[in-house]
């Protein structure tokens, strides 16, 4: 069963169309909701980690009355990363409007403290850090 996502449609009468971010919306829900920004006639700048995803969500969108979609990889956890995306809207002129943030999905198994590269998952290392003398 898909779920309806439900988004005011502008520019409400005469208004103006927006340039809008959507960090992380390739997949899901994300998609979907892109999918209704750019019906609104929203210029979106779509942007994730990896570029690899992001012409195909650009092209499946319906065009902007403003500008082509823009797609810029950044990741936002990274501050040089971010610094980077800053400086190519600022080369576009692209003010931001709105921010759609669409958040990454948990990981498939149920440990609360994943592996640290050390071979251990999280929760047996915790138990062997609180037993160890």
């Amino acid at each position: 069963m898909q779920a309806e996502v439900s988004l005011s449609a502008r520019p409400a009468e005469g208004g103006t169309h927006e340039d809008n971010a959507c960090v992380g919306g390739t997949g899901g829900i994300g998609r979907t909701v892109c999918q209704k920004l750019a019906a609104s006639g929203d210029r979106l700048i779509l942007s994730a980690r990896s570029e690899a995803h992001l012409p195909d969500l650009a092209a499946s969108l319906p065009p902007s009355s403003i500008g082509a979609h823009e797609c810029l990889a950044a990741d936002m956890a990274d501050e040089e990363s971010v610094l980077n995306f800053k400086t190519k809207l600022s080369s576009l002129a692209i003010g931001i409007d709105g921010l759609v943030l669409m958040l990454p999905q948990p990981h498939a198994d149920t440990d609360a403290m994943p592996n640290n590269g050390s071979g251990e998952t999280g929760s047996n290392r915790a138990s062997s850090d609180r037993f160890s003398s």
